[in-house]
């Protein structure tokens, strides 16, 4: 009943949390501002204003000329075991890391980044990873340390990184791309075709040549830096691609025909059983998709063609891993309602990709106690802040969706 009166309710609660959620943020905004706050103040070591000599003399040393700005938001007295596989990934690729902390960090936390070759940023936590990314490109741009850089990687650890041999693959294919004799102009890790075309933002590796873009710049600028993640996402993530990325040529490393091509190559007796259970869990109704025979190429092609409409790293977040040897795994699969805490922990259980066991450990119990959309029906303000959708994506809102749908609740009552 009270799940119910919720559901019937849940709009309303949206437009008075949306109305709650922005006027926060703009009010921060606007008390940051007021003190003077900009993009400079903003940064640290954790103790001092950051040295930006040693700044220039770490980005000026790399030969490679690239350098990944790493965003992080964890527990300020230790650095998660997903991240640290992560800085092994971008030191092998001969990237400088510049670690940005939206928050503060412990001393030998500090430390201990820095001895693994970081140059860690502790900012103040205003507009979260497109706020922090914002501070650093204009930081760039202001030592002129732009012009010297080939490669700017802008990424964060909104996915765990699982290394193992996937790591190796993906490290491979990422190397190949960057040192192309004509590499494309941007390297992304995938394409978002939900509402609104889009490169997602946690994985962009951007050429010289939109670093110099005045545009890029400009589009920096006017950034507004909110602790409003459908602001970043909106303003941020995809109007960068309107504005700027769409104008460019694209390398997008993940893709649907990559998938297709690697589970069409190992199809087996007992694919189809494989396919059911790495689904997102509320797309049961594509089961009428499959035909008496089992699995075949038009299949995969009909369940794909579905997926393909919703965000990628969600629906596709274990066929990546699994048929396009993918390390990353987004952190909020389950508190978004994509999959079950018992799909994941399956999964990563019955696979052997995760080479430590630590952080095979790191990642289920996440995944136990993050929670599922329904852990936040108490507490509605916090579920429209963290981007659930009421109670979660189900995978039915479009018209092939539903066109599979009526066909799976006919078979149901022939039954």
């Amino acid at each position: 009943m009270k799940q119910h009166k919720v559901e019937l309710l849940f709009p309303w609660y949206s437009l008075i949390y949306k109305l709650d959620y922005f006027l926060s943020a703009y009010f921060k905004y606007f008390i940051h501002k007021i003190i003077g706050g900009n993009y400079l103040n903003r940064l640290s070591n954790g103790k001092n204003r950051i040295s930006l000599i040693e700044l220039e003399q770490k980005i000026l040393s790399n030969k490679k000329k690239r350098v990944a700005l790493f965003v992080a938001y964890h527990k300020k007295h230790e650095i998660p075991l997903s991240n640290k596989e992560y800085l092994k990934f971008l030191s092998n690729c001969s990237f400088s890391v510049i670690y940005i902390h939206n928050g503060k960090l412990d001393e030998k936390v500090i430390n201990e980044l820095e001895e693994s070759g970081c140059f860690v940023i502790c900012r103040k936590n205003l507009g979260q990873d497109f706020g922090a990314w914002k501070d650093l490109l204009l930081l760039l741009e202001k030592l002129k340390l732009s012009d010297y850089l080939d490669w700017t990687l802008m990424c964060n650890d909104s996915n765990f990184y699982l290394g193992g041999e996937n790591g190796k693959i993906f490290e491979r294919r990422f190397l190949k791309e960057l040192e192309k004799e004509n590499p494309k102009d941007f390297i992304s890790l995938n394409c978002n075709y939900e509402m609104s075309m889009h490169h997602q933002s946690y994985f962009l590796c951007l050429s010289n040549k939109i670093l110099k873009n005045k545009k890029f710049i400009g589009f920096w600028k006017n950034y507004m830096p909110l602790n409003n993640r459908y602001h970043a996402i909106d303003n941020g993530e995809k109007k960068l691609s309107k504005k700027i990325l769409n104008y460019y040529k694209p390398r997008i490393l993940l893709t649907t025909y990559g998938i297709y091509k690697n589970l069409n190559m190992q199809l087996k007796d007992d694919s189809l059983k494989n396919i059911i259970e790495i689904l997102p869990k509320n797309v049961f109704h594509l089961e009428s998709c499959f035909n008496e025979s089992g699995l075949d190429q038009y299949t995969i092609q009909k369940i794909l063609h579905v997926l393909d409409n919703y965000n990628p790293s969600h629906a596709f977040a274990i066929m990546y891993i699994l048929y396009h040897q993918s390390p990353f795994l987004k952190k909020d699969i389950i508190r978004q309602g994509t999959f079950s805490p018992m799909q994941i922990e399956e999964f990563i259980c019955s696979n052997n990709m995760i080479n430590n066991d630590l952080l095979k450990d790191e990642i289920i119990t996440h995944c136990l106690t993050d929670g599922t959309p329904l852990s936040f029906l108490e507490d509605l303000r916090l579920s429209y802040r963290k981007g659930i959708c009421g109670f979660g994506q189900n995978y039915k809102g479009y018209e092939d969706s539903q066109i599979y749908l009526k066909k799976y609740m006919t078979q149901e009552k022939s039954f």
